[in-house]
């Protein structure tokens, strides 16, 4: 999913403005493997500090988030795409509106 995020932004000019992140409030021994098992090389919030929380469900009526949690944050913070619909066009499409207005 993150890796086809990366590639829909591969041909725009201000892609290097975009940061893929993967959070997880799972232990770091869980985490370590998933990333193996799926081949994903991407920088990795081991979370214990609750910022995964902070884009918690919580927006969508419900109280933990599930997997997957997609959130796109704009430079002020405000969020721009909260979904837990696995639609990376959809994250492209924001990603691209945002970068776009510059």
């Amino acid at each position: 999913m993150a890796q086809s995020i990366q590639a829909g932004l591969a041909d725009h000019p201000d892609s290097d403005r975009v940061a893929v992140v993967l959070a997880s409030p799972d232990p770091e021994g869980m985490v370590r493997d998933f990333l193996a098992e799926h081949h994903v090389a991407l920088p990795t919030l081991l979370d214990d500090a609750g910022v995964y929380r902070r884009y918690d469900r919580d927006a969508l009526g419900e109280t933990h988030a599930p997997y997957p949690l997609h959130v796109v944050v704009d430079g002020d913070g405000t969020i721009r795409h909260l979904s837990t619909d696995s639609d990376p066009d959809a994250i492209v499409a924001t990603l691209r509106s945002l970068l776009d207005a510059g």
